[in-house]
């Protein structure tokens, strides 16, 4: 463990905590009566002689768990012989763990029915790329190549190089679950074809997206969390400032997680409709893949929600601090 070395005041040192524990969803409680690991002077390192030690004035203090370390200008702990008191964040309980929990159960529906329709050989013997194939010449689509990407269930289409991959878990399987996946990337393509509205506006999202989904919590989380402490007051209209930067990213993230909804049910849509059309699967075998289709389906509605709470997250978050 390194000794602590950096000065800071306290101010900035409870934002950086703060943020850091908003950051990864749960809050500990801050105060001075909240059990800490001291040095004994701000050279060593703190251990366990040091623990649940008073100390007045100057001090110097650590977290080994977080890996935080600062020295606090001012009164600042005084530790009693109590625990840390812990509690969990209710605004990450409401908004973003039920659509967590749903997006594990939606993946687990993914992986146990293609497991399950994987076992099932098509009647014709035929397979994804194979099927892709057929079904992309009997909508007229001659310049999207097929190629083979390595992964499980990795299948995409790339509308800006028009190029349709399948897993290794598609590409050369007979099974109707992966016609199935083979015939919803083909829906893509096809969707491209025809200048699908939401597929357009989804790839103008992109760039943006992907700038949000990165710094856009980020900031808006620094944002909150150093806007939240007095002795920083001055400079909170550049803090919030800085979370409102990161809101509007990250919301059009979340826009382009909620556009994504409708491309996906399409794709799915005309996968079952051509395949019926082209005789590619038979009736019976239609609704193996319509299961398999509907349970990817939902992992989609999961990462949407999960994105939308977040959000909603942030929102509330942040007309706390403003009051």
């Amino acid at each position: 463990m390194q000794p602590c070395k950096k000065i800071i005041t306290r101010g900035t040192a409870l934002a950086m905590w703060r943020a850091a524990e908003l950051f990864r969803g749960g809050a500990e409680e801050w105060s001075d009566s909240v059990t800490r690991n001291v040095a004994t002077d701000c050279g060593a390192s703190g251990n366990a002689r040091n623990r649940k030690k008073k100390r007045k004035g100057n001090g110097c203090f650590f977290t080994a768990k977080k890996g935080f370390c600062g020295i606090i200008e001012g009164n600042i702990i005084s530790l009693e012989d109590e625990e840390k008191a812990m509690y969990l964040d209710y605004t990450y309980v409401i908004y973003v763990l039920p659509a967590i929990l749903l997006s594990l159960i939606a993946q687990a529906m993914v992986k146990g029915r293609f497991a399950k329709f994987n076992q099932v050989a098509s009647k014709r013997g035929i397979t994804g790329a194979q099927a892709a194939a057929i079904l992309m010449r009997a909508n007229g689509i001659n310049d999207v190549k097929i190629a083979h990407i390595r992964g499980n269930l990795t299948d995409n289409y790339n509308p800006s190089t028009k190029v349709l991959s399948l897993s290794d878990s598609t590409y050369a399987s007979t099974s109707i679950a992966a016609i199935g996946v083979a015939a919803h990337e083909t829906g893509h393509a096809i969707q491209h074809d025809v200048g699908y509205g939401p597929l357009a506006f989804r790839r103008v999202l992109v760039p943006v997206a992907n700038i949000g989904s990165r710094f856009g919590p980020l900031l808006a989380i620094l944002g909150i969390a150093f806007g939240a402490s007095a002795q920083l007051e001055q400079w909170l209209p550049i803090f919030q400032m800085i979370t409102n930067i990161g809101l509007l990213l990250f919301a059009a993230s979340v826009l382009f997680y909620v556009v994504t909804l409708p491309v996906e049910f399409n794709a799915s849509r005309r996968a079952l409709k051509i395949l019926k059309e082209t005789g590619t699967l038979e009736a019976d075998e239609l609704g193996g893949v319509r299961k398999v289709l509907w349970a990817a389906a939902m992992t989609y509605v999961a990462s949407a929600l999960t994105a939308i709470g977040s959000l909603l997250r942030l929102l509330v978050l942040t007309g706390k601090r403003r009051r």
